[in-house]
């Protein structure tokens, strides 16, 4: 049996999950670079007045080609980036018109290349409390993984870079599940596999789509937001909302950190 403390709370859980981007790397300059990233490739193909309205669709403010801004509650934060690239292709398809799967194969292609061209490390800055968290759930012998909106091969590679990824018991994904946060398919996805309970998994975000998957799955939902209008929409969902991922203190039978 493990133990989180937090503001006076207890709850014992047998396994512990994390949301990623937000929670364990800072989210917006992330964003930032990606959505650069993203503009680059996508400005030729969709043309600066149709771009514009991608960014205004998506949340993000920018003057030419560089993001000053992300919304930490639009498409583009919170959306995976298989939804992403259907609603870029619907804007394409309105546009300049022709047939709806080249308009969306030309939006994957394009979107396959600003990931090629992604400056990945560089748009890396771990958020407080990372990658401690992490050692010290693995000094105490309790299992962790990551369930994330982002893909697969980001995931690895940044939290790789950090702690063995040999540590993680599993990684969920959109393309894993049916439907993504805020429905609990990831969560009970990850209950099957590890064969883990419900009620004694931990949900641990800086978004409110992470507390609610949490409370829809029956799970221990941890909200860590970056502003108060997301500690708000927090509210309904979060069994507990703290500052930082310092303020989770760890126990087992074992150790006590």
């Amino acid at each position: 049996m493990a133990v989180l403390r937090m503001k006076e709370q207890i709850f014992e859980v047998d396994l512990v999950v994390f949301d990623k981007d937000g929670l364990l790397f800072d989210a917006r300059y992330f964003w930032q670079r990606l959505a650069e990233a993203r503009m680059r490739v996508l400005q030729p193909l969709l043309g600066e007045a149709v771009l514009t309205e991608w960014c205004e669709l998506m949340g993000i403010t920018h003057t030419g080609l560089t993001a000053l801004d992300i919304d930490p509650g639009g498409i583009f934060a919170l959306a995976p980036p298989q939804e992403e690239i259907i609603v870029t292709a619907s804007l394409l398809k309105v546009s300049a018109g022709g047939d709806w799967g080249v308009a969306r194969e030309q939006v994957a292609a394009a979107f396959r290349q600003s990931d090629e061209q992604f400056d990945l490390q560089g748009a890396l800055e771990p958020k407080r409390g990372f990658p401690d968290i992490f050692c010290r759930l693995q000094r105490a012998a309790i299992p962790f993984g990551i369930a994330t909106s982002d893909d697969y091969d980001r995931t690895i590679r940044s939290v790789g870079r950090h702690v063995p990824i040999e540590w993680l018991t599993c990684i969920v994904t959109p393309v894993d599940v049916e439907r993504g946060k805020p429905h609990p398919d990831m969560l009970e996805l990850i209950s099957r596999t590890t064969g883990v309970p419900l009620a004694r998994i931990a949900m641990i975000g800086d978004s409110f789509v992470d507390v609610a998957m949490a409370s829809a799955a029956g799970s221990i939902g941890i909200g860590i937001p970056d502003d108060p209008g997301m500690a708000e929409r927090m509210l309904p969902y979060a069994s507990v909302i703290v500052g930082s991922l310092d303020d989770i203190l760890i126990e087992s039978a074992a150790v006590h950190i």
